[in-house]
């Protein structure tokens, strides 16, 4: 049973401390369709545009990303991601404009000495999940080719590293192409550029008081929890939630559980998975999951097919964009060979699948997920037939 404190989807202490748990996705930023029901159609997602916020950051304006003083000179080289705003710190990235490739060693070791103006500690590497959370997947300028991060590292296509390993494999680490796709089981010999993060506070940006309305949400967490070396992200654990499982304070059935069935629980009679993590208190949308995948099928397919599903008494399912299916993605610990991580987890545990998301990169081609290794690739949408999910926004008052 929802607790009082949320109706109409507003908290109001007890069961939810009063704030919510979670914060709902952000838009991938594909704006152009090329079949109904994906997701240049749909554009579903937090924020009025992948650079607009839906309110006004703490410097008085409505970008997504400015400088550490609301300018975009970049001057410092340094860009403030205010959709992270969670209302006591926001994320900020740094380049030094060089170009240097580094290994994943060398690059942890430089993210770590970063010194920037007054900002001389705090720097690391970012781990996967905050590096992808910038990747523009718009039909023109895609990636990291926008102006924000062209001006402060001179993005090109090529790769990013991130502080998150493959776990149990122990030369490989995870590397974010800056041209829309995340490439797993990277040697970490290879040199390739990378980027330093930092949580900045109010008093850090020259702000004081709590102005203008929280605007964003602190990242989630990876669960990677095995660290290799200091600065890795097993070492920093970084993000939202108290790990992937578990939220920091009760969702509205009064539990931590991030997932849970329709009734609070975990039986999931009607095969829908509620994600707490994605709960908008404001408004009571939450994410929901049909806890089966369809069998498989080619994308346009599939597309009609989840269009068609009647779950639970619901009929407005739409297929997972690419950011839905990344966001459901975990890293894990289960093999040394093929890493079975992904989304082989309770409640869905799918080992060793590949799902297609409905994010387009061209009239022919998609973007799908090999679950084993949580790869982003890009195949024709036509001719290859991968499993399909489904998902709606729900609402709280609905459960």
């Amino acid at each position: 049973m929802i607790k009082d404190t949320y109706i109409k989807g507003v908290a109001t202490g007890g069961g939810g401390g009063g704030g919510s748990v979670g914060a709902k996705l952000m838009k991938t930023n594909q704006t152009i369709s090329f079949a109904t029901g994906d997701d240049g159609d749909l554009q579903q997602g937090r924020l009025n545009s992948f650079f607009i916020l839906n309110s006004n950051n703490v410097f008085g304006t409505n970008e997504r990303f400015t400088d550490d003083i609301g300018t975009q000179a970049y001057a410092n080289r340094i860009a403030i991601d205010h959709s992270t705003d969670n209302g006591t710190e926001i994320l900020g990235f740094f380049a030094d404009g060089t170009g240097t490739n580094r290994t994943w060693e060398d690059s942890i070791d430089w993210a770590l000495s970063v010194s920037v103006g007054t900002f001389t500690s705090g720097w690391s590497l970012p781990n996967k999940r905050q590096m992808y959370s910038v990747i523009n997947d718009g039909a023109a300028g895609h990636g990291l080719n926008y102006a924000t991060f062209l001006i402060i590292g001179n993005a090109l296509s090529t790769g990013y590293w991130s502080s998150t390993t493959t776990n149990n494999i122990t030369t490989y680490a995870t590397m974010i192409s800056s041209s829309r796709y995340s490439a797993e089981r990277v040697i970490k010999t290879l040199a390739v550029r990378a980027y330093a993060v930092r949580n900045f506070t109010y008093s850090d940006l020259g702000v004081t008081g709590a102005v203008y309305p929280i605007v964003g949400a602190k990242i989630m967490k990876t669960n990677q929890t095995v660290s290799y070396r200091t600065g890795d992200d097993g070492d920093l654990q970084k993000g939202r939630a108290t790990d992937f499982f578990t939220l920091p304070s009760n969702n509205p059935f009064g539990n931590t559980a991030r997932f849970t069935d329709t009734l609070g629980g975990s039986t999931y009679a009607n095969d829908i998975v509620v994600d707490w993590s994605t709960y908008e208190n404001t408004t009571g949308d939450v994410l929901m999951i049909k806890k089966t995948l369809l069998t498989t099928a080619n994308l346009s397919t599939q597309i009609a097919a989840i269009q068609a599903l009647t779950v639970g008494g619901f009929t407005d399912w739409e297929m997972t964009n690419i950011n839905e299916l990344f966001y459901l993605c975990k890293k894990g610990t289960l093999s040394t060979v093929s890493p079975n991580q992904g989304m082989n987890y309770a409640p869905f545990n799918f080992a060793n699948v590949q799902i297609w998301s409905n994010t387009g990169v061209g009239a022919t081609t998609a973007l799908f997920i090999r679950t084993y290794n949580t790869a982003l690739i890009i195949v024709g949408a036509d001719g290859t037939s991968y499993s399909g999910l489904a998902v709606r926004v729900g609402n709280i008052s609905e459960l």
